[in-house]
């Protein structure tokens, strides 16, 4: 079964994501080459008796890396969460960003692809190196979990929501530029303007 799909930029790439199941087996993201037509081109599955339960995902600009948020357990039972970093073209993943205390429900990539953002329902977005996974810093004062998060498209701002609330960041400085409120329920989407002057 297909619980959700993403496409590259280019459009070159589909990635199906499949939740875990008694039947199905644990989370798994099926890379599909559009292009060329090809059913199935890569699985990125568990390995080493680990299981996924997936929630958010994220294809770099470039779509040669493919960002998964969720929960991880193993055969003892012990579970983290984290964003799994993975090569689209190797089938491997790259690392593993831990940190979050409860599920990630967002994730994004900078527009020049070199940085990466996760929301949490520990109430805090993550901000780490897209290229080593390092973290940069982590962004708090949430009400509600984190809904979703969004960079402008010239990577200078992120936008994340939480319950009713839209709050903009500086995503350099992870300084808190303004908090949006007016909604009268949550806010799960959001898009910037091309010149990253209005959110919608």
């Amino acid at each position: 079964s297909m619980s959700n799909a993403l496409f590259t930029a280019d459009g070159s790439k589909l990635a199906i994501v499949g939740p875990p199941g008694l039947l199905s087996g644990p989370g798994h993201v099926r890379l599909v080459d559009v292009r060329a037509k090809i059913e199935e081109i890569r699985q990125l599955s568990s390995r080493y008796g680990l299981s996924y339960e997936l929630s958010g995902f994220a294809f770099s600009p470039d779509g040669m890396a493919f960002a998964s948020g969720g929960r991880k357990w193993n055969i003892f039972r012990l579970n983290w969460y984290a964003v799994v970093v993975w090569d689209c073209e190797q089938d491997t993943p790259r690392f593993e960003l831990r940190g979050h205390k409860d599920t990630i429900g967002c994730v994004a990539f900078s527009p020049d692809g070199s940085r990466i953002a996760s929301g949490s329902s520990d109430r805090t977005v993550r901000l780490w190196d897209a290229k080593t996974g390092a973290r940069l810093t982590v962004l708090r004062g949430y009400h509600a979990k984190v809904e979703s998060v969004l960079f402008s498209t010239d990577g200078q701002w992120l936008a994340s929501s939480a319950g009713d609330t839209i709050y903009v960041w500086d995503a350099k400085t992870g300084g808190r530029v303004s908090t949006l409120r007016g909604h009268e329920g949550g806010v799960t989407a959001m898009r910037f303007s091309m010149d990253g002057r209005r959110i919608v």
